[in-house]
């Protein structure tokens, strides 16, 4: 090699060497790393340029993104999230299912679960399920020991009332007020009914007797409500419906619901209530979330 060759190496390798003493270091919350010339960091962005084209365009990143600067004067740099932030919740936009519980359904006899899904942004599938058993919760709505189970699958839109001020997007496919339609369907036994039958002719009763109530509910309602997103690992989600349901009955034995029919008086058939005879079917509720990835 001749000797000026062997200079021009040594002289670009100096020169690298200094380029490189001088970069800056991103490092990404997934660990990834990005070598370069940092321009300006705010309160939303750092501005960077490439270290191959120092005198080429300036680059933007979200600083929600990294997690540390290493700077060329040896300092480190720890990005705090600013739990204020709308941008915060970009963390969690990975996550995109939840598990919930409906709490207060103790009160009323039934452990109701459920799971949302996002299908595409505005547009999620959430699926309820309940266990029912009288002596769960509280005793005043029946005197009889009463078991069953509910499903109710839905479709919920969101109505697109929570933004990501920048750029205008969804903070996450999870958050905002929304409708949701949903079908229902219902299945319990009332079990040991006592009933004494009445004999018209002769005017007294003439038999105590017991039977099995059987009853099965199916419907469909539209809920409006919210649901929010707490420290990016809980959801809160509340709401109320209306809609149209019918029921049919059955006994065990027919010859004591002849004379005696206990009917329902309250319209609860746990997954909805229903007021009087009408096909108009009611609900509400509060659930609390997990969310998954």
């Amino acid at each position: 090699m001749k000797p000026s060759h062997l200079l021009v190496l040594i002289l670009l390798f100096i020169a690298g060497g200094k380029v490189y003493a001088q970069s800056d270091t991103l490092i990404y919350k997934n660990k990834d790393k990005v070598v370069c010339k940092v321009i300006e960091i705010n309160d939303t962005d750092i501005r960077y340029k490439k270290l191959s084209n120092l005198n080429g365009p300036i680059y933007s990143i979200d600083k929600i993104k990294i997690s540390e600067i290493h700077l060329s004067n040896g300092e480190v740099e720890i990005i705090v999230p600013d739990e204020m932030s709308a941008n915060s919740a970009q963390e969690i936009l990975d996550k995109r299912r939840v598990i919930k519980f409906e709490p207060f359904g103790l009160v009323g006899g039934r452990v109701v679960l459920g799971y949302e899904k996002v299908l595409k942004v505005g547009i999620n599938l959430e699926v309820k399920a309940g266990y029912v058993n009288s002596s769960i919760g509280y005793k005043g709505y029946t005197n009889y020991f009463t078991q069953g189970a509910f499903i109710k699958p839905g479709i919920k839109f969101l109505l697109g009332t929570d933004y990501y001020y920048k750029g205008v997007k969804y903070t996450h496919p999870l958050r905002g007020h929304y409708i949701r339609f949903d079908g229902l369907f219902s299945f319990f036994t009332i079990h040991d009914i006592q009933a004494n039958i009445y004999n018209p002719v002769y005017g007294y009763q003439v038999y105590n007797g017991k039977t099995d109530q059987r009853e099965i509910a199916y419907g469909m309602l539209i809920n409006y409500g919210r649901q929010i997103i707490l420290g990016n690992i809980v959801t809160l989600d509340y709401f109320v419906g209306v809609g149209i349901a019918g029921h049919s009955t059955s006994y065990t034995d027919n010859s004591v619901a002849v004379y005696r029919n206990y009917d329902m008086s309250n319209n609860r058939y746990f997954s909805h209530t229903q007021i009087g005879s009408l096909p108009i079917a009611f609900n509400g509720g509060l659930a609390l979330g997990v969310l998954l990835r």
